[in-house]
């Protein structure tokens, strides 16, 4: 846990959640906040083994995460199955369930889960990750010790990756284009594929670098899928915002207001978007004008 890079107020409250363990555990933060990389050194650490790659052979742990951007009620039965197998030893926590994506659960399956909280194994430890806490159910937060993942400041990203040979300017864009998400950062430095922001930012710059045409032609590809569409837009503000940073920065007045008007198209595409608005219309309108 000691060499994540956490946000102090996040570490404290986790430092003080590994001494007393509740029965169930909350971390709520945006995509690339680096949850999962979070909930799995909680269960090792919990668990007291030497690092998150001993969970793999752990007879006692289970890790459930989203397909196809849901987690079927199936898989609930399934860990309530696992749960009521008995676990050796003495040990006050000798078992882990890490759910990914609780806010992905359908009504049913949350519902389902929430007899699982409410009469949790002694032994256990049941660390779940939600993106937001809007769509969870206020049943299953209040059962819970809710954790926020705070971004980190830039400070912290330079002096935790400095070390690591990364140049200061390579760590302030990076930072800029995370906006602070631990995950996302560790990502965009590491040139890691694992995390689906990095591949949507390569998108948007890509989409960014071509003509009008060549961005009109995948007009189509994005719209009939919500999910992808969002991420792209949310990869396009970070790039926007860090390119308005740094035209700032450098005091180019034509640069800053071409990114400033970028910015503003894209805010109004994302609102469009949380409106359930032609997604197809007003991808036309932003590719007419990035």
């Amino acid at each position: 846990m000691d060499d994540l890079l956490l946000n102090p107020n996040t570490r404290l409250q986790l430092k003080g959640l590994l001494r007393e363990p509740p029965h169930a555990i909350l971390l709520s933060g945006p995509t690339g906040s680096g949850k999962t990389a979070l909930a799995q050194a909680m269960a090792s650490a919990l668990l007291d083994l030497p690092d998150t790659q001993a969970l793999e052979n752990y007879p006692y742990y289970t890790f459930l995460e989203p397909k196809n951007n849901v987690i079927p009620i199936e898989s609930i039965r399934k860990l309530q199955q696992f749960l009521q197998l008995r676990t050796p030893g003495r040990a006050a926590v000798r078992r882990i369930a890490i759910v990914a994506g609780v806010d992905k659960l359908t009504t049913e399956g949350q519902n389902a889960f929430l007899k699982t909280l409410e009469e949790p194994p002694a032994d256990t430890v049941l660390i779940l990750t939600a993106g937001t806490l809007e769509t969870v159910l206020p049943t299953i937060q209040s059962r819970a010790t809710v954790v926020r993942v705070l971004p980190i400041s830039q400070a912290a990203a330079q002096e935790h990756y400095f070390t690591q040979g990364f140049t200061e300017a390579v760590i302030r864009q990076a930072w800029s284009l995370s906006q602070g998400q631990a995950g996302l950062l560790n990502d965009l430095l590491t040139e890691a594929e694992e995390h689906e922001l990095v591949e949507y930012v390569a998108q948007a710059k890509s989409l960014l670098g071509s003509s009008v045409f060549e961005r009109l032609t995948h007009v189509d590809d994005y719209s009939k899928d919500k999910q992808a569409l969002e991420l792209l837009l949310a990869s396009l503000s970070r790039i926007a915002q860090t390119a308005m940073e740094q035209a700032a920065l450098q005091d180019k007045t034509a640069t800053l207001k071409r990114w400033h008007s970028i910015a503003t198209h894209l805010d109004r595409a994302r609102a469009a978007a949380k409106r359930n608005a032609n997604s197809k219309l007003l991808l036309t309108d932003l590719m007419l004008n990035l």
